[in-house]
């Protein structure tokens, strides 16, 4: 009878990693962090530059837009203006209910305007800051 194959027999000699004594000193590795300004934008790129965060938040107050979404509220969006702790729970029951409504979450995957619009200000106001209470 043969020995069953194993998989330590499957190797080609010499490509095992070799074995360190357990008392063997850990590897390390040298790491500089850096805490200053970090690189320095040439002068001529200064003038009319936008962050990329500023572009995406651009792209995105333009898709809710699109969904019908009112200017004063895409204003608030832009400004990041918080929203009360009770606007901001209005609007989670609100969502919480309308997803409940086979009939409107129907309206709402089927492109329906006002279902888009209603959904993009309830997105809104749910990713916006909540005011501190005083």
């Amino acid at each position: 009878m043969t020995e069953p194959v194993v998989a330590s027999d499957l190797q080609q000699p010499g490509t095992m990693a070799p074995k360190t004594p357990a008392d063997a000193a850990p590897a390390t590795q040298k790491i500089t962090f850096h805490f200053g300004q970090g690189v320095p934008v040439p002068e001529g790129m200064k003038e009319g530059a936008v962050s990329s965060a500023d572009a995406i938040r651009e792209q995105t107050l333009d898709t809710f837009r699109g969904m019908g979404v009112p200017e004063e509220v895409l204003q608030q969006a832009r400004a990041r203006t918080p929203v009360s702790r009770q606007e901001y729970e209005l609007a989670q029951h609100k969502k919480a209910s309308l997803m409940k409504d086979r009939g409107w979450v129907a309206k709402y995957l089927d492109g329906d305007q006002e279902a888009r619009r209603t959904m993009g200000t309830l997105s809104i106001i749910l990713g916006s800051n909540i005011k501190d209470d005083e």
